[in-house]
C-alpha cells in the first residue's frame, strides 16, 4: 500500500529527508519483524532506522557506501543478521540514499490499518494499463504494452477521470498513489 509522505507523523517525515526522500508517496508493509540488513550497491549506501513514534526516539544504522565492506565487517546493515521486531508504536524505514534514493516502511499492523483507504475495484484491462505507468517508463515498451490492451486510450481517459493515472495539457501520463493502491 502506497501512502501520501504528508500523511506521516512528523518524527517519519524529518527522518525521509534526512536521507534525501522527497517524493510524495511512499510504500508501507505491515510485517511483525524485519531484517537490518540491507544490500547497497555502487553509488548508494542504505539504511535503516528505527522510529518509537510516541517518544519521537530514531535509532539510525547505515551500511557503507557501495555495500558490503570488507574493511567494516562488523556493520549491521551490510551483514548484520539482527531482527527487528516491530511492535505497535514502532515504524521501520529501510532504504538507500545517493545514486537512486528510496526508501520503504514496516509497521505494525495496527498502524498500517490507520492508513488503509478504500480501493476501487478495476478490471483486469484497467490493471494492465495501471500496471504499464506503474513499472515502465515512458518509451517504446510502456508503448508496446498499452498496444495490447483493447481500448487502452478510453481506459486511460477513465482512469484519468477517476484520479488513478494524472495527464498534463502535453498528454503525459502518469500513476497516482491511488493507482498504485489499486494494483
Amino acid at each position: 500500500m502506497y501512502i501520501f509522505v504528508n500523511d506521516l507523523p512528523p518524527i517519519v517525515q524529518q527522518t525521509l529527508r534526512r536521507f534525501s526522500y522527497f517524493r510524495k508517496d511512499i510504500s508501507i508493509t505491515p510485517k511483525e519483524s524485519v531484517s537490518i540488513r540491507s544490500s547497497g550497491g555502487a553509488g548508494q549506501r542504505d539504511y535503516t532506522a528505527i522510529i518509537q513514534v510516541g517518544s519521537n526516539e530514531v535509532e539510525t544504522h547505515t551500511g557503507s557506501w557501495g555495500g558490503a565492506n570488507i574493511f567494516n565487517p562488523d556493520n549491521e546493515v551490510d551483514l548484520g543478521e539482527k531482527a527487528i521486531k516491530i511492535e505497535p508504536h514502532i515504524m521501520v524505514i529501510k532504504g538507500s540514499e545517493g545514486g537512486h534514493a528510496y526508501a520503504n516502511i514496516y509497521a505494525h499492523s495496527s498502524i498500517v490499518k490507520l492508513y488503509a483507504c478504500d480501493i476501487e475495484s478495476v478490471s483486469e484491462q484497467e490493471k494492465s494499463v495501471l500496471k504499464a505507468y506503474k513499472e515502465l517508463k515512458s518509451g517504446p515498451y510502456r508503448t508496446e504494452a498499452l498496444n495490447r490492451v483493447p481500448n487502452h486510450r478510453i481506459i486511460v481517459s477513465d482512469l484519468v477521470n477517476r484520479g488513478m493515472l494524472k495527464q498534463s495539457k502535453n498528454g503525459a501520463t502518469q500513476i497516482t498513489t491511488k493507482g498504485k493502491n489499486v494494483l
